[in-house]
């Protein structure tokens, strides 16, 4: 049986309700707004989210773990354990044979995804690592750090073959390659957004931008075709970059009640923008102007986000301790 039509009986299937102030701006009643599934993964505040590039299992990282769950069933697939603290991302790498997470204990653990045997504990970092992230080819990861610094490792050797610093008035966050992996893309603590080129042996700054205002830049993400990237700020808004030039394409805004932007995704032809606030609105736009769709808001507090890899789900994690899935159909 489908997700999207069925109940397991080990999720809690929850019944829609709209908060205090209503639905945000394109809302529409044609299709009843709840989760498909909702899934407990007793480890606290789950900081990040992210489906199985086969698309058929969920992830989230918490307070020690990273654990993925079947999609259909709700059931634990495997835990991921060795951090001696939590956890702030995690990455699938595009092949399906690593899980890479980055801790508040300042090392990157790599595991075997099939086995959950690890690989490989990388400790360059000397304070918490905040982004991890694998590059589509699955050659390469790459990791951010309070520290202020940023490493590619190879993914053969899980030696470091580049690093960079980020301004030294603030710290990387948040990373993505480009498809090609020519380009990596940092968000910063105080607003700052970078992009850099990749050369396989060397990292060079090719744009610094910037939200307003020195709140932190929360999220970026590259488009499919690699032409531009998207940020999420807690400045309340998002922004479209051109990938080549570093020029602003478009901004918009929060919806007024939201306070701030969390993550974003694009649908995987490149055409739809996801973006979830921290209160759990999440909204739909136009990739290339930012008109809005659809909006729709829930009741929790989001720290991750994600796309399934065909475009027809979404799951956002929090602090409620729970992943959430979506059909993108409430959002068209």
């Amino acid at each position: 049986m489908s997700i999207r039509n069925t109940v397991s009986a080990t999720i809690v299937l929850m019944i829609a309700a709209t908060p205090a102030g209503g639905q945000p701006p394109g809302t529409s009643d044609r299709v009843p707004f709840q989760p498909l599934r909702v899934i407990d993964a007793d480890d606290g505040t789950l900081q990040w989210v992210q489906f199985s590039p086969d698309g058929k299992s969920v992830a989230a990282c918490g307070d020690r773990f990273v654990q993925t769950y079947d999609i259909e069933s709700g059931d634990l697939v495997r835990r991921f354990a060795g951090h001696e603290a939590d956890i702030f991302r995690f990455s699938f790498s595009p092949d399906g044979k690593h899980v890479a997470s980055g801790s508040r204990d300042a090392t990157v653990r790599v595991w075997e995804a099939d086995t959950g045997q690890r690989v490989a504990v990388l400790t360059s970092h000397t304070d918490r690592v905040i982004g991890v992230k694998f590059s589509a080819d699955s050659r390469w990861l790459a990791s951010t750090s309070a520290d202020g610094t940023i490493f590619v490792w190879d993914c053969e050797s899980w030696e470091a073959v580049a690093n960079a610093r980020a301004d030294p008035n603030t710290n990387a966050m948040f990373l993505d390659f480009s498809p090609d992996g020519k380009m990596l893309a940092t968000s910063e603590y105080r607003g700052g957004v970078r992009a850099y080129n990749f050369d396989d042996t060397s990292l060079s700054l090719r744009h610094a931008m910037s939200h307003d205002g020195g709140e932190m830049t929360s999220h970026v993400v590259f488009a499919p075709s690699g032409d531009a990237f998207l940020t999420s700020g807690w400045d309340r808004t998002i922004r479209m970059w051109d990938a080549r030039s570093g020029k602003q394409i478009w901004k918009r805004p929060t919806p007024p009640y939201a306070r701030c932007f969390e993550a974003s995704v694009f649908s995987p032809d490149g055409s739809i923008v996801y973006s979830v606030t921290r209160d759990e609105t999440i909204q739909s736009r136009q990739a290339a102007t930012g008109e809005i769709i659809q909006g729709r808001r829930w009741n929790d507090t989001v720290r991750g986000f994600a796309i399934n890899p065909d475009g027809s789900l979404l799951a956002t994690s929090g602090n409620g301790g729970a992943i959430k899935i979506w059909s993108t159909a409430y959002f068209e």
